[in-house]
């Protein structure tokens, strides 16, 4: 079977780590256009957003962040 990728745009509760998929789409530019709808600039509650980079040490975060990860699949 051959592996495909796709990626997902996540919202992180830092209270108690619970996760919800907010997209999920094959191409990453969709998701980051999505992200500025969910998370505008400007507003008090803005939520962090990760880097791949920063999703490694992620789960250790207390915080509110949003994320888009990628996903491999059959």
């Amino acid at each position: 079977m051959k592996e495909s990728k796709c990626y997902r745009l996540l919202k992180h509760y830092g209270n108690d780590h619970s996760e919800t998929v907010i997209a999920v789409s094959h191409e990453k530019k969709k998701l980051v256009e999505a992200l500025k709808l969910v998370n505008p600039k400007g507003f008090s509650h803005t939520w962090k957003v990760l880097s791949e980079n920063q999703l490694e040490w992620a789960h250790q975060r207390v915080e509110n962040y949003f994320a888009i990860t990628e996903v491999t699949y059959l």
